[in-house]
């Protein structure tokens, strides 16, 4: 009987046209896409967000060293003041800036009590590196206390 359909030239074939695998194919490929897009604008990000972070953590070790290898006085303290030959490749690829400056609470400074002669300094530290071809810069800002200027 399965022979006497095929011979009549009716068949019966189940299965896809060449339309419906070419729109299939076309669909597949652009979701391909979308997710390729996708993936790589999140390693864009996340090579961003590493860099921000790594900025964060020369800025904050830089900080904690105010009063500890950097006075607290006014003035300005930059990378190349203490640049030597055996500076790794992350003192190379941010730089960093210290700036102190005197700090008054004139609202409160009737209501304040000061140990001896300290004085209070706004202290910025400010890292810059490239990314990209584009100059990106991290600042934080913290206030220290250290010697009255003037004084000691």
């Amino acid at each position: 009987m399965g022979k006497q359909s095929a011979m009549n030239g009716v068949s019966h074939q189940s299965g896809f046209t060449l339309l419906e695998v070419l729109v299939a194919f076309v669909l597949m490929a652009m979701a391909v896409v979308v997710i390729a897009q996708s993936f790589a604008g999140g390693l864009r990000n996340l090579a961003r967000t590493d860099s921000y972070t790594t900025a964060a953590l020369v800025a904050d070790s830089q900080m904690v060293q105010v009063g500890v290898l950097y006075p607290v006085a006014s003035g300005e303290f930059n990378q190349s003041d203490f640049e030597s030959e055996s500076d790794s490749r992350l003192d190379k690829q941010y730089r960093w800036s210290i700036s102190m400056t005197p700090y008054e609470l004139e609202a409160f400074d009737d209501q304040l009590e000061r140990p001896g002669e300290l004085q209070l300094f706004l202290v910025r530290v400010i890292v810059n590196w490239i990314e990209s071809g584009e100059e990106k810069s991290l600042q934080i800002a913290s206030l220290k206390a250290g010697p009255k200027e003037g004084g000691f």
